[in-house]
């Protein structure tokens, strides 16, 4: 079985928060356990990213919410933010997804300026 892995940014302290550290209970409330506390966060405080099982040129690992930088087959360069949509994660494609040519450059929480040159 594939282990799901995803990351957490906090809209309250813009940190991201231990994906091992958060649990969404049994009534569909977050929780997040930092020390003997416990910190009750509602969805709207909180914005869980995917993780699309692929890997820049860097070897750095590409999630929902990424900005990336790619070369097509014509040497063009483009930034793009990574979605998820569809049921597929975009701007990929299996069929032409190229390692070498993807470095993940910032995401749109840390890195919200890099969104404005898309």
């Amino acid at each position: 079985m594939k282990k799901i892995k995803f990351r957490i940014w906090d809209e309250m302290t813009n940190k991201w928060l231990s994906p091992c550290n958060f649990r969404i209970d049994g009534h569909g409330t977050y929780l997040w356990q930092f020390g003997h506390h416990e910190r009750i966060i509602e969805k709207k405080e909180v914005e869980i990213t995917f993780f699309t099982g692929l890997k820049d040129k860097n070897g750095k690992e590409i999630y929902e919410g990424d900005i990336v930088s790619t070369e097509d087959s014509m040497g063009f360069t483009a930034i793009n933010e990574v979605i998820f949509k569809n049921a597929a994660f975009y701007p990929f494609n299996l069929i032409e997804y190229h390692p070498k040519k993807i470095e993940v450059i910032g995401n749109k929480f840390e890195n919200g300026d890099l969104i404005g040159n898309i």
